[in-house]
């Protein structure tokens, strides 16, 4: 159900995207990018409502799962501390200085929107990226990890 409700999104928004296309590019000058689309609206707001009921089912089966096992979820919420601890230390160790083309980008970026960012803004992705890659490698491990114990039994 939620593979084919994803889907749908992505179907939907792809048509919503494609003939809008030269919105972002004018064909006449190649070089010159809009930056004030809103093709990809549909998609976003899509992927912000996916995301909260994703959310929002993960939260309530997860009391659901404390409530009626309590023991047992013990290692799983000690894991969500562990996850909110690195969350915490990637945000306040960000290094919020950019390159020269992340600052050309966000001046247009700017410019075009009306808008600024902000060092929490620059925080905030700074830490994703950060735990992201934290994220990655310990899958990563983790599937190295599994499939060296599944060898040796």
């Amino acid at each position: 159900m939620a593979f084919g409700l994803g889907v749908l999104v992505t179907i939907i928004f792809l048509l919503i995207a494609f003939p809008n296309a030269s919105e972002v590019v004018d064909p006449a000058n190649p070089n010159k990018f809009n930056y004030s689309t809103s093709i990809f609206d549909f998609g976003i707001k899509g992927a912000i409502a996916l995301t909260v009921l994703a959310v929002a089912a993960m939260v309530v089966f997860g009391v659901m799962q404390i409530l009626s096992n309590p023991k047992d979820s013990k290692r799983g919420l000690i894991g969500l501390v562990v996850l909110i601890a690195v969350a915490v230390i990637a945000y306040y160790t960000a290094d919020i200085s950019q390159s020269a083309g992340v600052q050309t980008a966000i001046a247009k970026f700017e410019e075009a929107n009306k808008t600024t960012f902000s060092e929490g803004n620059h925080r905030i992705v700074g830490g994703g990226i950060v735990i992201s890659g934290i994220l990655l490698v310990l899958a990563f491990l983790g599937l190295f990890g599994s499939e060296v114990r599944n060898f040796f039994k």
